[in-house]
């Protein structure tokens, strides 16, 4: 039972780190790869997107009401699915479904699991701390991790 449980915990943790490190590849593409993306080095943990493509793909992500609701109730607090259920008016497939793509995406990810009467939740926090958009001359997003 404790060589599941260790299992168990280890496969959690590795799920958790790859989901990380995914989210920190695809920032450090954007970075590495572009000359419209940049460490805005006067703030600390912030990083700039001038790219109009990539500003329109994140835009479009934040532009879905089910997601903007999610990840605003996410950055006050971790929450589970339970939560969104009660909070959100959306049907639990939607939910479930929003709440995969923006795991998959790297909007949000897992912080933990808990067990509740023998079944496993997920607790889930944002990736992202903050946007903030920026239109005086061109469009500029910043974006702290």
């Amino acid at each position: 039972m404790n060589n599941v449980l260790s299992n168990n915990i280890i496969a959690r943790k590795d799920k958790e780190i790859m989901q990380e490190v995914y989210f920190m590849e695809e920032i450090s593409k954007l970075i590495k790869n572009s000359k419209d993306c940049e460490i805005d080095r006067s703030q600390k943990g912030w990083f700039s997107v001038n790219n109009p493509i990539i500003i329109e793909k994140i835009l479009s992500t934040l532009g879905d009401v089910l997601t903007r609701e999610i990840l605003q109730i996410l950055s006050k607090k971790p929450q589970n699915a339970s939560y969104f259920r009660d909070n959100i008016d959306c049907s639990k497939t939607s939910l479930y479904r929003k709440l995969s793509e923006l795991e998959k995406n790297g909007f949000i990810k897992i912080l933990k699991y808990e067990y509740e009467n023998n079944r496993k939740i997920a607790i889930y926090e944002s990736s992202i701390k903050e946007i903030k958009m920026d239109m005086k001359e061109d469009m500029k997003l910043y974006i702290r991790l």
